[in-house]
């Protein structure tokens, strides 16, 4: 059987049925923002199938009004955390740090243990089950995953959320109209 051959493959139970994840999905978000990151990542934990393979915690803009602690990145894995003890799921897939700003040019990647994870999780050929990568807010360390390694580009199906609203379909949150962003 499929589950035989793939060692990653394993059977989850939900009630009476069982099912064996049919994604691999690495979970890349500002972690310390809004929590539309962390109900995303609580759902992705939830499903059957999943099979979590990373979580990144990245970085807020400085002036985000999110960034509270002025580390986001360190804030944000600590709702991962947090997240995890409460559902019961620790060690279930490593939480690891992110980009910590933007990309100080276009061309130079900011190398971090992030980056590292997506590199490799996307290059094993080890498995036969797609991976997506999910992933909300800065994109900056998908980006210099694609710098260090663009071979990526082909082996992962990225969705992103993020960005402004669309003008003329939603008002943009309170903060943007006080800050003008």
């Amino acid at each position: 059987s499929h589950f035989e051959r793939d060692p990653c493959m394993k059977l989850t139970s939900w009630g009476s049925t069982q099912f064996a994840p049919t994604m691999r999905v690495v979970a890349d978000n500002d972690f310390a923002g809004d929590p539309d990151g962390i109900i995303q990542l609580a759902h992705h934990l939830l499903s059957p199938s999943v099979e979590m393979r990373g979580i990144i915690s990245s970085h807020l803009r400085a002036d985000d009004h999110w960034n509270r602690t002025g580390d986001s990145v360190t804030a944000g894995i600590d709702s991962i955390n947090e997240l995890l003890a409460v559902m019961k799921y620790q060690n279930t897939a490593p939480v690891v740090r992110g980009a910590d700003g933007p990309l100080t040019t276009r061309n130079t990647p900011a190398d971090s243990e992030g980056v590292r994870l997506i590199i490799e999780e996307a290059m094993r050929d080890d498995v036969s089950t797609p991976l997506y990568f999910v992933c909300g807010g800065s994109l900056t360390t998908l980006a210099s995953a694609w710098l260090l390694e663009p071979r990526i580009a082909s082996r992962m199906i990225v969705v992103w959320i993020g960005g402004a609203e669309y003008p003329g379909t939603t008002p943009p949150p309170p903060v943007a109209i006080v800050t003008g962003k």
